[in-house]
């Protein structure tokens, strides 16, 4: 995975992009793409330091997790990416 992918995986984060409801890492690479690149979706997810503005908070693992692991990374923490899907789920 070269810098140019994750970069290219990144952009896709754009609030016109990242639908209104969650997706998946792998889901995200996808429509970069670079269908096997889940791993680097959530490394450039993992990366962004302007969120909620580019929403990367909606992006999960597929398999989910226990515990905070089931929202996967988050460069502000588990914790702050759940306060925030659940945020967004009580204003709608």
């Amino acid at each position: 995975m070269t810098r140019h992918d994750r970069y290219k995986i990144h952009s896709l984060g754009r609030y016109d992009r990242i639908r209104p409801t969650s997706t998946t890492y792998g889901e995200l690479a996808a429509r970069a793409g670079l269908e096997r690149a889940a791993r680097a979706a959530g490394q450039a997810c993992a990366q962004n330091l302007i969120a909620p503005v580019v929403p990367c908070h909606r992006v999960l693992p597929a398999a989910g997790g226990k515990g905070l692991k089931r929202f996967g990374g988050y460069y502000y923490g588990p914790e702050r990416k759940e306060w925030l899907l659940h945020h967004e789920a009580t204003t709608r």
